[in-house]
């Protein structure tokens, strides 16, 4: 059990992180030596701070930007150590971590299973490694018996080799993702990529929205499964929910663990659901890329981004530690809210909804890629 002591506070956490902060966040923005935004969409950059001593209101401030921007990069974190990462994850509210739940404190949500072992001393934080000896996901997410032989590998995989979110079939899904890397391929792979699930939505034209709004979905989660009395953790989660602190909505979807439309037949539901997961993976606008370097940091909002590591960098090793907030509740659809894009007045490029149809001259000329052809002498 973990002793709370001088080096492990249990400040009290705000009810949900970000909430009641500072909309302008003046007091994490000004203490900065440059703030960048990586893409117009998708995450920001910010200089000249050291996570380990930013105050309660910075962290409030600084969950509210994650929330807002999707991901938030920081370099040469020098100062950060297991205890400051521990501090922060507790702040927050709640950690992933194999642990038993009563090894944080009271209302500290936690998972019991780790992809790999946790930092020593430190069971709240889990050790991120992928070297030429990871085992395949494959092989990992199945326990293997006489009945039930490992799949043949395909290719060797790393944990994250895909697009995924981090624990999102649990009841009180991932919210807050802290990746710290201390060790980066020398050959200068081992890059992390992000979509934005706000993005996403704004994808869809008004009739469409009316379709998926309300629709619910059916996930269960494999979470690292160790012997055979495992039993996946399953939730019914909306397929649009609001973010509580941003209070935009975003486009639940991520293909590991959505496994179907509640109340849709399996084929309809395949249908929509491959369609809706290729918007943030198929569009790069909605994406940024992050190079990482040695003590490097990574904070993403796990209900609105997906993420997906690339494993690139076979036979040499990238490494580090992260924790995973978990809730502090369940995601919720507001009818009353709004896209980002409303929010913020953002005004779309033509092109994203000029193959809307309402009339029969809106097809007129038009091929099966939706591009439309007028005649010659007619324009």
């Amino acid at each position: 059990m973990t002793v709370l002591d001088a080096a492990h506070p249990a400040t009290a956490p705000p009810a949900v992180p970000g909430a009641g902060s500072d909309p302008d966040k003046k007091a994490l923005l000004s203490a900065a030596s440059r703030v960048v935004d990586s893409t117009p969409t998708i995450g920001t950059e910010i200089h000249g701070l050291q996570l380990a001593d930013l105050s309660d209101r910075q962290l409030d401030e600084l969950a509210r930007l994650v929330g807002e921007r999707g991901v938030v990069f920081f370099r040469d974190q020098h100062t950060l150590n297991p205890d400051s990462q521990v501090k922060i994850a507790r702040y927050w509210g709640g950690v992933g971590g194999k642990l038993c739940s009563n090894s944080l404190p009271a209302g500290t949500k936690v998972h019991t299973r780790a992809p790999t072992a946790t930092v020593d001393d430190h069971p709240e934080l889990q050790k991120v490694i992928a070297s030429k000896d990871s085992k395949a996901a494959s092989e990992r997410n199945n326990v293997a018996s006489a009945d039930n032989p490992p799949p043949p590998l395909i290719r060797r995989q790393v944990a994250g080799e895909r697009w995924h979110q981090d624990h999102p079939a649990s009841p009180e899904p991932g919210s807050l993702t802290f990746l710290h890397i201390t060790e980066t391929p020398a050959n200068g792979g081992g890059d992390t990529v992000w979509a934005s699930l706000y993005g996403a939505y704004d994808r869809l034209s008004p009739a469409f929205r009316k379709i998926v709004d309300g629709l619910e979905t059916l996930q269960e989660g494999k979470y690292y499964p160790q012997d055979e009395s495992y039993e996946p953790e399953r939730a019914i989660q909306p397929l649009v929910a609001t973010h509580p602190v941003t209070g935009w909505r975003y486009l639940s979807v991520n293909r590991p663990y959505l496994l179907q439309i509640r109340g849709f037949k399996k084929a309809e539901s395949d249908v929509l659901l491959d369609y809706l997961n290729g918007i943030p993976e198929k569009n790069l606008d909605l994406q940024v890329r992050f190079k990482w370097e040695p003590n490097s940091v990574a904070i993403w909002d796990n209900r609105v981004v997906i993420h997906h590591a690339v494993w690139d960098y076979f036979p040499q090793s990238r490494a580090g530690s992260r924790f995973v907030v978990l809730g502090p509740s369940k995601p919720a659809f507001d009818p009353a809210s709004k896209s980002r894009a409303e929010a913020l007045g953002i005004v779309h490029a033509p092109f994203v909804f000029a193959d809307v149809a309402n009339e029969i001259e809106d097809i007129r000329g038009r091929n099966k890629e939706g591009v439309k052809f007028v005649a010659k002498g007619t324009a």
